[in-house]
């Protein structure tokens, strides 16, 4: 999904740089307007703003055109509309928060590594180009420093006093443009300075790709996870609990699906039986098909095997309705183990009802530690499971039950070396079956990643999708 970012230079220096490239990445379309114009659109149109840097400073130049700025950066920042600005533009974010500028004791030219308290703004070196320095609103906390403020943070706002946008290229051109006269002030020749930003060159946009990340991760919403999980009776516990509770029921999560959640950046919730599943799911940015019972050979069209397993009918048909709603939604989901054959009998294919320790790469490890990888996985090339795995992988088994007769639609993407499917995916949808179990085992698993990258687009969509169509934009654009 297509996010929209303004951003805010000068006529003639329209080059967001690594910015940009790192935004390109996360799919934001930048539209450039010129601060010199001093005409913004609605920011409630955008999803983020960027001011960049400029070659005035907020207390002494253009007085009506920065204050026009201030204005936008002022009603973006109220309404919610994240905002990162760079140098200049942090700095024009402080003043328009009650914050200011001032001229810098020490004004900083080349590239400087910071004093950071914070894992998002990392100690750099980053580029730097300024003569003034930030003072920080109230409430604004500030995440790195040098001899003056370098990074501050307020609301869903971050201000950066440094250039992570920068090339070489614009420097020579900032250089070109008049920005030699201010290196004697500071003691560096522009061959020095060149110099840096060729040794800085290979590392930089790693470096501003990791901010750019952090810092839009921080303000996207976390995405919110249904769980789907077990419905026993208390019988199972009758010696845990007062007679009166007998015969009634309890649900049962394992911590782990919870857990593993979690740990990859979503909200998980255990969901329960008891509330109508279209509307549930509508409330939901993702969801996990848990493992468990084996499902009844019935759905399939299968009598029972002798070697058929504990079965919960009233939870098939349950998740079955998950599985189809969420589909229909387009709400990304993963099934685990039991959810990715459920997943598979639900759009029409079947399962082996029961495959033993002694085949293959023995598959039912029911008394070995869950978390220990056990056997391989080879993936398709083209699939979405290549594209979280590569050719191949190690994962922990603990199944007796396997897909089979993948329907039509169904892309059967994970295979073990004994030719039992591992892997499956629904083809156009946000949809992945596994055959192991992920969450248990000690290393983020890539399956759980991609669930809440996906889930996370469905939580924060563009601002296009949400906002009114009687909403009016000027911008003059780049092109």
């Amino acid at each position: 999904m297509t996010k929209r970012a303004l951003a805010i230079a000068h006529h003639g220096d329209y080059d967001p740089g690594l910015v940009g490239d790192a935004l390109n990445e996360l799919g934001y379309e930048l539209t450039m307007v010129a601060r010199e114009d001093g005409v913004y659109p609605d920011p409630r149109t955008f999803d983020l703003i960027v001011p960049f840097g400029s070659a005035w400073s907020v207390p002494l130049d253009h007085a009506q055109a920065v204050a026009a700025e201030q204005v936008l950066l002022r009603a973006a920042h109220n309404h919610g509309v994240p905002i990162f600005g760079v140098c200049f533009g942090a700095q024009q974010l402080a003043a328009s928060l009650g914050g200011s500028v001032r001229r810098s004791a020490t004004p900083e030219i080349g590239w400087v590594s910071i004093d950071s308290t914070n894992d998002a703004v990392s100690a750099g070196p980053w580029f730097q180009f300024h003569l003034d320095e930030i003072v920080v609103p109230d409430g604004a906390d500030v995440l790195a420093t040098t001899s003056c403020v370098q990074a501050f943070r307020i609301g869903r706002s971050l201000g950066v006093q440094f250039h992570p946008e920068i090339s070489r290229d614009t420097v020579a051109r900032w250089l070109e443009q008049g920005g030699h006269a201010y290196l004697p002030g500071v003691g560096i020749t522009a061959p020095e300075l060149l110099a840096q930003c060729d040794a800085n060159n290979a590392a930089a946009p790693a470096r501003t790709s990791a901010l750019i990340r952090s810092y839009i991760r921080s303000v996207s919403r976390r995405p919110l996870i249904g769980i789907t999980g077990r419905r026993w009776p208390t019988s199972r516990l009758a010696d845990h609990l007062v007679p009166a509770m007998h015969d009634a029921e309890f649900d049962l999560h394992f911590t782990e699906y919870p857990a593993a959640v979690a740990r990859a950046g979503g909200l998980p919730v255990e969901l329960a039986r008891d509330a109508p599943v279209a509307e549930l799911l509508e409330r939901l940015d993702g969801v996990v098909v848990s493992g468990g019972a084996d499902v009844d050979p019935s759905l399939y069209g299968a009598t029972p095997d002798e070697n058929l397993g504990y079965l919960e009918p009233e939870r098939d048909l349950w998740e079955l309705e998950v599985i189809a709603h969420a589909i229909r939604l387009n709400v990304p989901l993963l099934g685990i183990c039991r959810g990715a054959q459920l997943i598979n009998v639900h759009l029409g294919g079947t399962l082996v009802q029961h495959v033993g320790r002694d085949e293959g790469v023995g598959h039912p490890r029911f008394s070995e530690p869950r978390d220990v990888p056990c056997h391989l996985v080879r993936f398709v090339e083209g699939t979405l499971a290549y594209e979280l795995y590569g050719h191949e992988a190690i994962v922990n088994s603990l199944h007796h039950q396997t897909i089979s007769d993948p329907p039509a639609g169904v892309v059967v993407s994970g295979v073990a070396p004994d030719g039992v499917i591992e892997a499956i995916e629904l083809r156009g949808r946000p949809v992945l079956g596994v055959q192991w179990h992920p969450e248990m085992l000690t290393v983020l698993d890539p399956s759980l990643v991609w669930l809440i990258e996906q889930a996370t687009q469905r939580a924060n969509p563009p601002v296009s999708e949400l906002a009114p169509n009687n909403q009016e934009s000027r911008s003059v654009t780049n092109g």
